[in-house]
């Protein structure tokens, strides 16, 4: 169940699709500690999707050099305007994916919380609680795309064991 790939430790340059769940096989529950600095920046995160906004997003993601909303470029304010605009509300999609647990990947700069957990699943990983997961946050279509190799679609949110965080966006990866 455990496979790795390395992110740049001072920037979200590759998240992941595939790396470490740790699902305990007998309950089917997620079991991943944050560290202080990770459940500091998760309590941000969870007021931001409660009351903030798209420009709050957008500060938020510019204190960190390399942050990663989008794969075209567009800078985080420009691009979570135009996904307000289109009715995928930025802050709505942060709340969906933080109220499922994180999944833990091991990077050559440290752990990185991802949440969804599911996010990080490989095509063995997708058990019936992962795949109801997958359907009720994506779709029901992810889970049999990850069963057959694909990689994970929906929102993500990476935040590095120190608090730093990386990377909220929807798509493959990089």
């Amino acid at each position: 169940m455990a496979c790795s790939q390395d992110i740049d430790s001072s920037a979200a340059e590759t998240p992941a699709a595939s790396a470490r769940i740790d699902v305990d096989a007998q309950s089917s529950t997620i079991d991943v500690t944050l560290t202080p600095a990770a459940e500091d920046t998760l309590a941000k995160l969870l007021e931001l999707a409660d009351t903030g906004t798209y420009n709050s997003l957008a500060r938020l993601a510019d204190q960190t050099p390399g942050f990663v909303s989008n794969y075209g470029g567009v800078n985080h304010k420009d691009f979570w305007y135009l996904k307000y605009r289109t009715g995928d509300w930025p802050t709505r999609q942060l709340g969906k994916v933080l109220a499922y647990p994180p999944g833990v990947e091991e990077t050559s700069g440290g752990r990185v919380f991802v949440w969804p957990y599911m996010a990080l699943a490989g095509p063995l990983d997708v058990t019936p609680d992962v795949a109801r997961d997958m359907t009720e946050l994506v779709g029901d279509w992810q889970a049999e795309a990850v069963r057959a190799g694909q990689a994970y679609q929906g929102y993500r949110v990476g935040v590095r064991e120190d608090g730093v965080w990386l990377y909220f966006f929807a798509g493959e990866g990089f």
